[in-house]
């Protein structure tokens, strides 16, 4: 009797190893998505334009925008990869190198977002964030708070993990929409359903949930709720007097750091 009881606790122990297994296969795969999601969107407005020294002369922390955000979603299924192949101690350290990598790209993509919003408030502002100038900083804001509880959670691997994939996903609704928008003309409806794509991320582990769980984990619940209701409502308050407060605020911010956005450029010339 006791030995056939060992050999059922052997047997749930190896069924448990390569459930867990499959399991951070699907979030290496997800991962590896959404890396691919990035560099086929900014190919179209970014990289191609930079081979063919087409790119338009910009400030240099627009760059440093750039690059930090393309270096997340390099590292993104480096840590999935690091968590398949049990060498947790390393995931945890680059885990905790990568907060200086998400301060700079939620600082520089903030200031370059603002600094926009002030712009597109003069009589000559671009048509394009006069749409869109609300939903992207509302990005910033969902990534920034998604990473923070993703961080606040690192012992608690399930939620860590679905928050991490939150946060990459709205991160990257800046390459979904430059898709769509390949895809289809440019125009509010669009730019709306360009954004929204991003949630198809969270979604399909939603579906990875009730296969696996039964049910939706609640992280992924909230998550993929306020996402929903954070742009959709950002794009409805665009034309209202409360949104115009709201983005006179926002331009108030960008005229302020205005000299952080322009440094370097004097200095080192407009980089491509």
């Amino acid at each position: 009797m006791p030995a056939t009881q060992a050999r059922l606790e052997a047997t749930r122990l190896a069924s448990d190893i390569v459930g867990a297994r499959r399991r951070d296969r699907f979030y290496l795969l997800l991962c590896l998505a959404m890396t691919c999601t990035v560099f086929v969107g900014f190919s179209f407005t970014y990289f191609t334009p930079i081979a063919r020294g087409t790119y338009a002369p910009v400030p240099p922390i627009v760059h440093v925008h750039g690059w930090s955000f393309f270096a997340w979603y390099l590292l993104l299924p480096l840590q999935a990869g690091l968590v398949r192949t049990r060498r947790v101690a390393t995931h945890r350290t680059l885990g905790m190198a990568s907060i200086a990598l998400a301060a700079v790209m939620i600082l520089a993509g903030v200031i370059v977002s603002v600094v926009r919003i002030d712009e597109t408030r003069q009589a000559d502002g671009d048509p394009f964030w006069q749409i869109m100038a609300l939903p992207i900083f509302a990005v910033w804001v969902l990534f920034t708070v998604f990473y923070i509880a993703a961080v606040q959670r690192r012992r608690r691997i399930d939620e860590h993990k679905r928050l991490m994939i939150l946060a990459s996903a709205v991160a990257l609704a800046a390459a979904t929409f430059r898709i769509v928008v390949q895809v289809v003309a440019f125009s509010p409806w669009t730019a709306a359903v360009g954004i929204l794509v991003c949630t198809t991320f969270p979604v399909a582990g939603m579906l990875h949930d009730v296969r696996r769980r039964g049910s939706v984990h609640p992280v992924y619940g909230w998550g993929v709720t306020a996402t929903l209701l954070v742009v959709i409502g950002t794009f409805l308050l665009g034309d209202t007097a409360a949104g115009d407060v709201l983005e006179g605020g926002l331009g108030a911010v960008g005229e302020a750091v205005r000299p952080l956005y322009y440094a370097g450029r004097d200095a080192l010339g407009a980089v491509r």
